[in-house]
């Protein structure tokens, strides 16, 4: 089954094309009429393919697929979006429409769109992101939807020109929903280099892919919850193993995990199944009771029954929302079905399809990628190093050391005599977004989250600082960073994300005096680089501390907002991009 975009043929022209082509035996339809070309045809095998058309205009062709060979069934829709926003917005309310209509059912979305999602999508041409350029990323959040992971071609079209004038954009695109996630995990769609045209074909492989990892060993947070699990790992430790310490102390962590494996798999494997029994149990004891309201044993029935479902319930939130690591959601309800959707969608993201190993050539296969990851890093760990660049303590203070590998700067400090410790790392020297975020949990939701909102390309680096550092200490660390954030002015706007989540022993108001001198002294190095600054903060004495950075930011002149912990990590990194990205 294809599909041809961007084709112009008339409606009196597809007979001959057909018997031209010899494909005599497949059936084709488009959204061409009487009086208008068809700007997209679908053909499909007779033999292989029942096609139901659904909707047709003249953006898109939606059709219902169906093939008792292969044995599956899904909604396809194809489009090649006009070339102005305003035409396009019919495709996204369409789009948008939709989600909710086919949530349940696989929906695989493939075409032209004729715009980015990002500003990385494309290359050459205007800088400028503007307004309209968020509708096909707002259209693709409101309807639940996701990139299929690709390999081949990235930017999919090419204007033609060369050298200043060249322009190059992804405007093609493999699109799906949840449910297509959930029946096919390891669809791959597949970009192949330009030919006659001056876009790129794409292929979408529906496969199921018969490797299967070894899982790992991961710690579920929930098990620490139960009333039972310090007597169990207790029990388990007290075990008598003869060796040196640290035989002694390997041998009792490889013990403990084997018994929380065990324990796992009686007792909360397949935690889906068992929470849907838990509800089928606790109806039905619900029925007895109400057939029988007085008598004791039914009353009993009925609140064991109840509680081992909101255990079990309460369980399976927590697992999911570990494994899609959303750990910044609290509300009311329970989350279950976000988590898994969000599982879903970062399986997805994260899923690599190829490598490139050492000589240039490109990996595909599974075993393959593993041979080419484990050589890198056993080259990378057999080299000499020592010649990269770092923050190293020099006279007492943070000293940011230039080296041959200034792309990959990174290093940490650990306070003496104190519990505290300030880790740097430079991703990208010329990145306009940076951090300097207390905690390493929320140092990660803040990383992932610009990842995650596509602007990976534009993160400076990644910081963390904890365990109560003192202000000398503080003010040291964000010299550093502020250096490292303000270099090299371009004229364009830059963030610095300062703050985290909400403490539970670290003084904020104290830790924000060290950043604050910082401020002051960089004072005219911010400005140059037009630096926007974000500060997010809670826990002891924060009011204090956020008053404090409120204050700054009317005495230098430079933008400074401050929120508390009524604001979001992710609505302030949100917040910080959107920024960078404006034109003003």
């Amino acid at each position: 089954m294809y599909s041809l975009v961007e084709t112009k043929m008339h409606e009196t022209n597809m007979k001959k094309w057909q018997h031209d082509m010899a494909m005599n035996k497949w059936q084709f339809l488009s959204n061409g009429t009487n009086t208008d070309t068809a700007r997209i045809i679908v053909g499909w095998d007779k033999g292989v393919f029942d096609v139901v058309t659904v909707n047709i205009s003249p953006q898109w062709v939606t059709c219902r697929v169906h093939s008792a060979v292969h044995g599956f069934d899904f909604t396809a829709s194809f489009f090649y979006g006009h070339n102005t926003p305003v035409a396009r917005q019919e495709m996204w309310e369409y789009i948008k429409l939709n989600g909710a209509s086919y949530k349940d059912n696989p929906w695989v979305l493939m075409g032209d769109f004729n715009a980015t999602m990002n500003p990385t999508d494309s290359k050459g041409g205007d800088p400028n992101w503007s307004r309209h350029k968020q509708a096909f990323g707002d259209c693709m959040h409101q309807a639940e939807l996701h990139t299929v992971p690709y390999r081949g071609i990235k930017y999919t079209w090419h204007n033609g020109q060369q050298g200043g004038d060249t322009i190059l954009k992804k405007l093609d695109w493999v699109i799906g929903n949840t449910a297509m996630a959930n029946v096919w995990p390891n669809a791959t769609a597949h970009f192949l280099p330009r030919s006659v045209s001056d876009h790129s074909s794409m292929m979408l492989q529906l496969r199921q892919d018969h490797f299967k990892p070894k899982p790992s060993f991961k710690f579920l947070n929930f098990w620490a919850e139960r009333e039972d699990f310090i007597p169990q790992i207790a029990r388990v430790w007290q075990a008598h193993i003869h060796g040196s310490p640290l035989f002694r102390f390997t041998s009792k962590l490889q013990l403990i995990k084997a018994h929380l494996k065990n324990w796992h798999k009686v007792n909360r494997s397949n935690i889906s199944i068992r929470v849907a029994k838990a509800k089928a149990d606790w109806d039905e004891a619900q029925l007895r009771l109400d057939a029988d309201p007085i008598a004791e044993e039914t009353i009993l029935l009925e609140r064991n029954k109840a509680k081992i479902y909101l255990r079990l319930s309460k369980d399976e939130e927590a697992f999911f929302k570990q494994r899609s690591r959303i750990q910044w959601l609290t509300l009311g309800d329970r989350n279950t079905t976000f988590f898994h959707r969000s599982l879903l969608h970062r399986k997805m993201r994260n899923k690599i399809t190829c490598l490139e190993d050492g000589e240039g050539n490109i990996v595909h296969d599974q075993e393959g990628l593993g041979k080419v990851a484990v050589g890198y890093y056993r080259h990378l760990m057999n080299e000499e190093t020592g010649t990269g660049a770092g923050l190293q303590e020099y006279g007492g203070s943070l000293a940011f050391l230039h080296g041959p590998v200034a792309c990959m700067a990174k290093g940490s400090y650990v306070g003496h005599g104190t519990s505290s410790s300030l880790k740097f790392t430079v991703l990208n020297p010329k990145g306009r977004i940076w951090t300097m975020v207390a905690g390493g949990g929320a140092s990660v939701i803040y990383a992932d989250t610009v990842g995650d909102l596509g602007y990976a390309s534009e993160l400076g680096n990644y910081a963390e600082y904890s365990g109560a550092p003192n202000e000398d200490e503080v003010l040291q660390y964000a010299r550093v960073v502020i250096d490292c954030a303000t270099s090299d002015p371009d004229g364009r706007k830059r963030a610095l994300l300062i703050g985290g989540g909400i403490a539970n022993f670290t003084d904020v108001a104290a830790t924000f005096n060290g950043i604050i001198r910082a401020l002051r002294e960089k004072e005219s190095k911010l400005k140059a680089a037009r630096m926007h600054i974000y500060v997010r903060r809670g826990g002891p004495n924060y009011q204090t501390g956020l008053a404090k950075m409120r204050t700054l930011g009317e005495e230098l002149g430079v933008p400074l907002e401050v929120y508390g912990p009524e604001a979001t990590m992710t609505g302030i990194c949100k917040q910080a991009i959107d920024c960078i990205m404006s034109t003003a």
